[in-house]
């Protein structure tokens, strides 16, 4: 199956679909942490064109 890399902000796509390959990727810490929590969707919109998803 090909596999195609892509930004990120290529298209728009639901929270759900970027939320679950990253479930367990990163250490609990991370989650627990109510600043990141606070900042995280800010981080995402902002930085989108910084981050690559491999889309089969």
């Amino acid at each position: 199956m090909p596999v195609r890399i892509e930004r990120l902000d290529a298209r728009p796509r639901a929270k759900e679909e970027l939320a679950a390959p990253s479930e367990g990727a990163w250490p609990a810490f991370i989650s627990a942490d109510q600043t990141v929590a606070g900042i995280w969707d800010r981080v995402r919109a902002e930085f989108a064109h910084l981050e690559l998803a491999a889309v089969d």
